[in-house]
């Protein structure tokens, strides 16, 4: 199927480390940090779409195109950062950022659930972008253990 997306989207299509250098977005994070940690979030997930990309830039340089992306982010670490397809999106994503922990949605489940079992018992996780998460009603089925996948 060819379709054309109907917006022009801003943002940047490349990371260029001239513009925005690596000790920038490393401050960002660093600032996303001091907020969970003030807040008492273990964990934090940061989605954006083409429509509304304006956290995960700030936070990644990622400007979803089409679709959408998420960020993982805990207490150290990169973040990992979750994009629909498959592996032909991850280069598309990858020139967007300096962060290399590209995941496919096509495994949420598993990422997901291995992310927050790493963030141990009790964990608190804070999500940016929550109500524009809305699952493809007509593609997704009801799971009684994990919700909509």
């Amino acid at each position: 199927m060819n379709s054309l997306h109907p917006v022009v989207n801003l943002g940047s299509f490349y990371w260029n480390p001239e513009l925005l250098p690596r000790d920038e977005l490393a401050g960002r994070l660093r600032a996303a940090r001091a907020l969970m940690k003030q807040r008492g979030w273990t964990g934090l997930l940061v989605f954006g779409d083409c429509a509304e990309p304006g956290a995960l830039a700030w936070l990644t340089n990622v400007c979803p195109r089409m679709r959408w992306t998420a960020a993982l982010v805990t207490a150290q670490g990169e973040p990992i950062l979750v994009v629909p397809g498959a592996v032909r999106d991850f280069p598309m994503t990858a020139v967007m950022t300096p962060y290399t922990d590209i995941r496919s949605w096509g495994n949420v489940v598993k990422i997901l659930t291995e992310w927050v079992q790493g963030l141990g018992a009790g964990a608190t996780v804070a999500v940016h972008g929550f109500a524009r998460m809305a699952p493809d009603r007509k593609s997704t089925r009801l799971n009684s253990s994990h919700g909509y996948i």
